[in-house]
């Protein structure tokens, strides 16, 4: 279990992460959990997906150090909305099905780019922010605006 914005080189707090079966998914195909609240907690921001994170993820939650939503069943088009920095995980898949689902990472309009610290950073970096360096906004032709900062005014 992370948080996603780990992976993602942007300052700040500001990236939501949606979650979406686009078929139905039963409890056995393994839905989506979350550790309510873990994003106000700044130590947990470091923790890579690995065996130690899932480790200190089972002790805090089981110690009730914050509570777990547990999964429910969800039909194609529903969808979950968590922050960046919520630690959260999608649970095993025990049924014969392929669980199809799709993610869509959104960041605040106005964010700037961080240095790739670990190697799974770099692959979004390149990607996505082709020609950018540390310290530009975050906007590229493939990261478009679905509502902008001047829309806040």
């Amino acid at each position: 279990m992370a948080p996603d914005q780990y992976y993602w080189p942007l300052e700040g707090d500001g990236t939501i992460t949606m979650w979406m079966p686009l078929i139905d998914i039963a409890t056995d195909m393994g839905g989506m959990e979350f550790g309510s609240g873990t994003q106000r907690r700044p130590a947990l921001a470091q923790l890579a997906i690995s065996d130690e994170s899932e480790a200190l993820f089972e002790r805090m939650a089981a110690s009730g150090e914050f509570p777990v939503s547990k999964p429910v069943p969800m039909a194609a088009g529903d969808a979950t909305f968590h922050a960046g920095w919520t630690l959260h995980r999608a649970m095993p898949n025990t049924s014969n099905q392929m669980r199809e689902v799709m993610t869509i990472i959104f960041f605040a309009d106005g964010s700037r780019l961080l240095e790739p610290h670990y190697e799974e950073q770099k692959s979004p970096f390149e990607s996505l922010f082709r020609g950018l360096s540390p310290g530009d906004v975050a906007a590229s032709d493939v990261t478009p605006i679905v509502y902008g900062i001047d829309k806040l005014s």
